[in-house]
């Protein structure tokens, strides 16, 4: 108390803290102070082993250290678990963990977007959803950090995105957009997705202009070097765009 006062304001631990530690906790201090002990509890469920709880004698548990020799990221991790409500029993699978790394996959592919697009002079672009889609996110995470909500909001904003081609995107708001996503989750989409040099650049617009002549051996060319130099070239029917390997 000497240091943190009376009162705190957030408490967490896990449920099973409900029942004994957190009412004794409550019990000693509030006697001891007269005062509220904590304004705020966040009780987050358990984590189960493909359907089964976690223990040493089973053997089931993993660690990040296991994650990574098997070709996941802390970031895939941090998806699979924000993917679902605090509050709910999660269930750990490597399907679960592909789908979570997946979905990370296609944020940054998004992410990728804002070095294809631009700001004009009139900022007059028809598609620009992500002002309101920022204040829909922050709205679901201060509902009880609902972030399996505001997953839901980033997706489709994402999918709106993706259905129009790239001259009707904004720059500036997109990037607006994955800032803040990186600011209230921490997924760190503006880090992991740099712009290509001007060499790849480069590179691209000749397999364009390769396609364009039907020159298909040029232009697999092409698309293999940037392959083997971390870009993935995906032609749309709004136009060519790529992301980062």
């Amino acid at each position: 108390m000497s240091i943190l006062g009376n009162t705190l304001d957030i408490h967490a631990g896990g449920i099973d803290h409900i029942p004994v530690h957190h009412t004794n906790e409550i019990a000693q201090s509030e006697s001891a102070s007269g005062e509220p002990f904590s304004r705020f509890w966040i009780h987050n469920n358990h984590l189960k082993s493909n359907g089964t709880k976690i223990s040493k004698s089973l053997g089931n548990g993993y660690t990040l250290q296991d994650l990574d020799e098997k070709g996941y990221t802390p970031l895939d991790y941090r998806m699979f678990v924000l993917q679902g409500h605090y509050r709910n029993e999660g269930n750990f699978t490597f399907e679960n963990l592909d789908a979570a790394q997946n979905r990370l996959r296609h944020w940054k592919a998004i992410a990728s977007l804002r070095h294809q697009t631009y700001d004009d002079l009139e900022n007059n672009h028809e598609m620009d959803p992500s002002p309101a889609a920022i204040g829909a996110v922050r709205e679901a995470l201060s509902d009880d950090l609902n972030t399996a909500e505001a997953f839901r909001i980033i997706d489709e904003t994402f999918t709106y995105i993706e259905a129009h081609s790239l001259d009707k995107v904004n720059h500036h708001t997109l990037t607006e957009f994955l800032e803040a996503i990186d600011e209230m989750l921490g997924l760190q989409l503006i880090e992991t997705t740099p712009d290509i040099n001007d060499e790849q650049k480069d590179m691209i617009l000749r397999r364009e202009r390769a396609r364009e002549e039907k020159d298909w051996a040029k232009s697999d060319e092409y698309r293999n070097e940037l392959v083997s130099s971390g870009i993935i070239i995906r032609d749309t029917p709004k136009g060519t765009i790529w992301e980062n390997k």
